[in-house]
């Protein structure tokens, strides 16, 4: 049975800015934030494969998203 194709192959890269935050970050099932948000984004199907990662893959890269946003608004100190 083949793989699912992926669609790219730009891997995602935490921003320093967001480094002290890492370890606050949470549902990753001991994946990096990295991982889970490059098969949220690459891998077909994921949601159908593997839901288990999908939803932890969804959950990270909501807090990521936050965080950005709270940065945006002036709510994180650089």
């Amino acid at each position: 049975m083949a793989k699912k194709a992926k669609k790219s192959t730009k891997a995602w890269v935490m921003p320093d800015w967001m480094e002290p935050y890492r370890e606050h970050i949470r549902n990753t099932g001991g994946n990096t934030v990295e991982d889970l948000i490059d098969r949220l984004h690459h891998e077909e199907g994921l949601a159908f494969s593997n839901i288990i990662v999908y939803v932890m893959a969804a959950s990270v890269e909501s807090q990521v998203q936050l965080l950005m946003c709270m940065r945006e608004a002036g709510c994180l100190a650089d």
